[in-house]
């Protein structure tokens, strides 16, 4: 599955990411975490049916 989401221009980075698995060696779960993200944003104009050609695209909620 594959998750998409329009980020604005003004936002600069994406907050660490948790992931949490059973660590079999400490016999116990923890949480793995992704440093943050930093974005560099540029605008661009708004896309059309016609520029995705047959890609499907549906939304979901980013907020």
């Amino acid at each position: 599955m594959v998750f998409t989401c329009v980020i604005p221009v003004s936002v600069a980075a994406i907050p660490p990411i948790p992931l949490a698995f059973f660590d079999l060696d400490k016999g116990r779960y923890v949480v793995a975490k992704t440093g943050l993200i930093r974005l560099d944003v540029a605008p661009t104009r708004i896309l059309t049916d016609a520029d995705l050609g047959c890609l499907t695209v549906v939304p979901i909620n980013c907020s």
